[in-house]
């Protein structure tokens, strides 16, 4: 019964993190729940492949766990830093994350396994910037300039990429022997290399990293990889 419900029980880790932060009213401490977040998504995904319990509900319940989490509370906490130096007009477009992120999570769920990339951003990584740039630049976050920038690039940019075609590569992707291949090293260092240099700060620089690794694998076999037979595929991931 444990080993089975196991999985949920992280992605209910996830909700509830998302649930306090929310109900904090506070941008900082639901900036830190949305990567609190992050860690019980990446382990209910890992325990699921892990006791081989992946099922239907499993990824029905971890979408809706993401919409709260990485959709619902950036959404809430944009709301805040948008609303802020008489810049209240603002405020209303925040809406469009959550509303970006629902139908990049309902098209995941619809669409066939993606196991060698994912179509536009995944939510919980936009969902990790927003909050990167929030405790990063919290020093910042009073002044008007600080507003329209994240305006532009939380408020219109990753809901953009989030609703893009555009293919990024997946952390599942395994090569012809069954291992990660060396271009997800190069992204695991160069984002810990900057993690350890610029700590919040870092969050658009890894960004861009991803993006730019990712439009160049893109032109060899990594992404091809998801063109292969579904029988060749592993079984469906447990959530993004």
């Amino acid at each position: 019964m444990l080993r089975r419900n196991l999985p949920n029980l992280l992605t209910l880790g996830n909700l509830l993190c998302g649930c306090v932060g929310l109900w904090s009213g506070s941008i900082f401490l639901g900036a830190i729940c949305i990567l609190l977040g992050m860690i019980f998504d990446f382990l209910d995904g890992a325990a699921a492949r892990a006791l081989h319990v992946q099922s239907e509900m499993g990824k029905a319940l971890d979408s809706l766990a993401d919409l709260v989490t990485f959709g619902v509370l950036p959404g809430k906490i944009l709301w805040q830093a948008f609303g802020v130096e008489g810049q209240s007009e603002m405020a209303y477009l925040a809406l469009l994350y959550p509303a970006a992120v629902a139908w990049r999570l309902a098209r995941y769920n619809v669409r066939d396994s993606q196991q060698a990339h994912f179509i536009g951003l995944p939510s919980p990584a936009g969902a990790a910037v927003v909050a990167c740039l929030l405790l990063g630049f919290g020093e910042a976050r009073q002044t008007a300039s600080f507003v329209y920038g994240l305006f532009l690039f939380s408020g219109l940019a990753l809901p953009l990429l989030m609703l893009s075609q555009i293919p990024l590569l997946s952390f599942k992707i395994k090569d012809s022997n069954g291992k990660s291949p060396k271009v997800l090293y190069l992204l695991g260092f160069g984002s810990l290399v900057l993690g350890i240099t610029l700590q919040f700060k870092a969050g658009p620089l890894i960004l861009a990293l991803y993006l730019l690794i990712s439009f160049w694998a893109g032109k060899n076999q990594y992404v091809q990889l998801s063109k292969r037979p579904p029988s060749q595929h592993t079984s469906p991931p447990a959530s993004e």
